[in-house]
């Protein structure tokens, strides 16, 4: 048995530095995206917390006496609450 030959561990080395840069930038993406899918998920918790808050406006707003045009305008809110969330 000879001296391993330098240039095929070279090689190797140079697969393995490659292999770990690919792991690393794979960790990135997923931590990325697990950030990302948290911030929307509580984005669609404060969405349907609006919805709930302006519903329930609209129920409470329906109970009492007011004008027809103070009900278009709450119809209208509920309406723009829920487009947006």
């Amino acid at each position: 048995m000879g001296m391993p030959d330098p240039s095929f561990r070279f090689r190797l080395e140079r697969v393995r530095a490659l292999r770990e840069r690919s792991e690393d930038a794979a960790k990135e993406a997923l931590a990325g995206a697990m950030h990302d899918h948290h911030r929307c998920e509580q984005e669609l918790h404060t969405a349907a917390g609006r919805i709930a808050g302006a519903r329930s406006a609209q129920l409470d707003a329906a109970s009492r006496p007011m004008s027809a045009t103070d009900l278009i305008a709450r119809q209208a809110y509920l309406e723009r609450t829920e487009q947006i969330g």
